[in-house]
């Protein structure tokens, strides 16, 4: 089985994560580089692999096997383009997704329906359920994106204006993540986007 490659520099000099109090050959097995050590405490949400060049912890996931997303939300635009807004909910019955496109430079908050800057714009938002099997898909997706590995921003400082956008997370249980890229994009962008179009059904990014 080939191995798995750090989503920050791309190697496969990674080994797995031991949790709880370690052993003395897992304390070897650490000394020679085999295995990194974790916390002593486990809990249902932890890092499983480690990279030994770039010393970034990532594959993530919990006891269930799924990463708890209560909600994403992803915007990309410019000012003088179109932006377009998504937005993902698991904290209904109904799992959903609402997306619009709108002028650029123009914002829209599909989490709160009912916002003052929705109304000129209401008739423009579509919103999709989304079945448990979807969303379970749909969260494997994620995962496989190490969304958790990335940088809080990527800047093109050299680069006016241009392409501007935002990706918010928000984990049960955890804080929110939130990431803004101004004309730099990490290194999983196009597969975010294919996976971003193919939950909306249009081709809207």
């Amino acid at each position: 089985m080939a191995k798995k490659k750090c989503p920050v520099c791309g190697t496969v000099n990674v080994v797995p994560i031991m949790y709880g109090m370690p052993t003395l050959d897992a304390m070897k097995s650490a000394e020679k580089g085999k295995i990194a050590l974790g916390s002593c405490c486990i809990t249902d949400y932890q890092p499983q692999k480690h990279c030994k060049d770039c010393n970034t912890d990532f594959d993530y996931c919990n006891l269930l096997g799924t990463l708890p997303i209560e909600y994403l939300e992803f915007n990309v635009g410019g000012f003088f383009d179109t932006s377009h807004f998504i937005y993902f909910d698991s904290t209904r019955k109904n799992k959903f997704v609402r997306y619009t496109s709108i002028p650029g430079g123009m914002f829209i908050d599909l989490k709160h329906l009912r916002s003052r800057n929705n109304e000129c714009f209401k008739d423009e938002i579509k919103e999709k359920v989304i079945s448990d099997s979807e969303w379970l898909k749909f969260i494997d997706e994620i995962e496989k994106l190490e969304i958790l590995c990335w940088q809080k921003k990527y800047v093109d400082t050299e680069i006016c204006d241009g392409t501007q956008w935002n990706l918010n997370l928000k984990i049960t249980g955890k804080r929110r993540i939130s990431i803004y890229g101004c004309n730099e994009y990490p290194s999983q962008w196009e597969k975010l986007l294919e996976i971003m179009n193919k939950y909306v059904g249009e081709q809207i990014v």
